[in-house]
């Protein structure tokens, strides 16, 4: 497969946040061993490839215009992450949920409420570290991404369907929408089972993650709180105490430190 496009225009990333590639860049000549394509629309009569949700090129080729490259609105944040970048961001998640449960001046019924929204936040820190690491591999590495769409639990059908596009995309440089469809699938699905983020972590980390009940137990009592108030089958309420909601936060904490450390060996990217 080809790695290095060259546009025989100009080229605008437009009203959309997810495509980011290993090069881009305007130049005059043609790079060695560059494959060329045309543009797919114009902009005040001049030849563009216009790069929107809808039509965008593969992430993994570089690409060189003859014309201007130029780019309306920004990229979404975690497209530019780094891996330690994933995990600042859980710890000053966690960090704020932590300065919540200080709030000593409220009532015992306000206490209440407040440990459940901070187990909800913990546990929804949780949630976004893991789409953030699918999407830092995933973005960085093809094999990774094809990973990815296993653990999305689409149909047959329209996995199938994403396979072709991306087929499409990677050896014709064809202008789809596959790519952002699997990021925006990766962003919306939601990571609340201890079983499916240590497939996840096994399949693209390689990470074989231990005695995770504890972190189960927590994200079940998440589930309980954010869909019933935190109402049992019995009727009754869960009782929770700062000392709780500490725990269970070092617990969460925990889990993810074994993942960082497990994942030292892929700070190359």
């Amino acid at each position: 497969m080809n790695t290095t496009v060259y546009i025989s225009g100009s080229m605008v990333i437009l009203d959309t946040p997810f495509f980011i590639c290993k090069s881009l860049g305007a130049k005059f000549g043609i790079p060695d061993g560059a494959e060329i394509i045309g543009p797919n629309d114009t902009i005040n009569g001049k030849p563009f490839l216009v790069i929107t949700d809808k039509k965008a090129p593969t992430i993994f080729k570089k690409y060189y215009a003859s014309g201007s490259v130029s780019q309306r609105g920004e990229t979404a944040p975690f497209m530019n992450n780094s891996l330690d970048d994933c995990f600042i961001n859980f710890d000053k998640r966690i960090s704020e949920v932590v300065n919540l449960i200080h709030q000593n001046d409220v009532f015992y019924e306000t206490k209440q409420v407040l440990y459940r929204l901070s187990i909800v936040s913990a546990v929804a820190a949780l949630d976004t570290l893991i789409s953030d690491l699918v999407l830092f591999i995933g973005t960085k590495d093809r094999d990774c991404f094809l990973k990815i769409i296993g653990f999305l639990n689409l149909s047959a059908t329209n996995s199938f369907k994403l396979m072709e596009k991306l087929i499409h995309m990677w050896c014709d440089n064809a202008i789809e929408d596959a790519e952002i469809q699997v990021i925006k699938h990766v962003l919306h699905k939601s990571y609340s089972s201890m079983s499916e983020i240590k497939k996840i972590l096994s399949g693209l980390y390689g990470i074989n993650i231990r005695d995770v009940d504890n972190v189960e137990e927590i994200l079940n009592l998440r589930h309980l709180i954010a869909h019933r108030n935190g109402r049992t089958g019995e009727g009754k309420f869960v009782d929770l105490s700062q000392e709780k909601v500490y725990l269970m936060i070092n617990r969460i904490q925990n889990f993810v430190d074994s993942i960082k450390l497990e994942n030292l060996t892929f700070k190359a990217y």
